[in-house]
């Protein structure tokens, strides 16, 4: 008899543990104004996450002189022996280069000798010579910026900071047996919305991606003006729709 009203307890008891814990009573013990602030708090996260996400973004120019949006390369190229002058500073584009198949000779700066034994009877088909760099990627810091970008912080991105940089090359490409000389613009530009909470979470998944895939678009079409001017003469610019 004893037994029996203890297993009944001990059902009831579980039976009631249940329900107590289950979802649909814990949501009727939650007041609706407090659902819904909590609500307005689950928005206002998802919010700055992706205002994160698109806050800090890259473009890119690769141009002639006459500022003509330089094309694409073709699917195949006629491998060359390209003399490069400066382009420590372009790692990227020499590596297309040599995946392309051209011999890369690259020639001291201050006299144009070659700085390979191997090098010495080769002949240049076209010369890369990087003129000029320039580079403007993270601003000045001043006494207004910090205070406004304290600001940004206390309010939580509502009064958001932005900056821009960019980096800026100048090459001049050069096809030695006609003496045709072109020259090209290659820029990256880079755009930032500083400030917001999970920015600094967000930022360097978004950041490398995009990077790479600014920075290796840009040195394609200087890689199509290279082949250009080599097999032709001319630059091989993009076409107007």
């Amino acid at each position: 008899m004893m037994r029996g009203i203890m297993q009944a307890f001990a059902k009831g008891a579980e039976r009631n543990v249940r329900l107590l814990w289950s979802p649909t009573s814990l949501r009727s013990r939650v007041p609706g104004r407090q659902r819904r602030f909590r609500a307005w708090i689950s928005i206002v996260v998802a919010g700055l996450v992706f205002v994160s996400c698109t806050s800090h973004y890259y473009t890119f120019t690769a141009e002639s002189s006459q500022g003509t949006p330089l094309a694409f390369p073709e699917r195949r190229a006629q491998p060359m022996k390209v003399c490069t002058v400066n382009l420590q500073s372009l790692p990227e584009l020499t590596e297309l280069l040599e995946a392309r198949g051209h011999d890369v000779i690259p020639l001291s700066a201050s006299d144009l000798s070659v700085q390979r034994p191997t090098d010495e009877d080769k002949a240049c088909e076209v010369v890369v010579l990087l003129e000029r760099a320039e580079s403007d990627w993270y601003p000045e810091i001043t006494n207004l910026g910090i205070a406004h970008f304290i600001l940004t912080v206390l309010t939580i991105g509502t009064i958001p900071k932005s900056e821009t940089g960019y980096v800026r090359f100048v090459l001049q490409i050069i096809q030695p047996s006609t003496r045709k000389t072109e020259r090209i613009l290659l820029e990256t530009q880079v755009h930032r919305w500083n400030g917001w909470i999970s920015y600094e979470i967000v930022r360097p998944i978004e950041m490398g991606g995009q990077y790479g895939r600014n920075r290796l678009r840009r040195n394609l079409r200087a890689l199509s003006a290279i082949e250009a001017i080599g097999t032709r003469g001319q630059l091989s610019l993009e076409k107007s729709e």
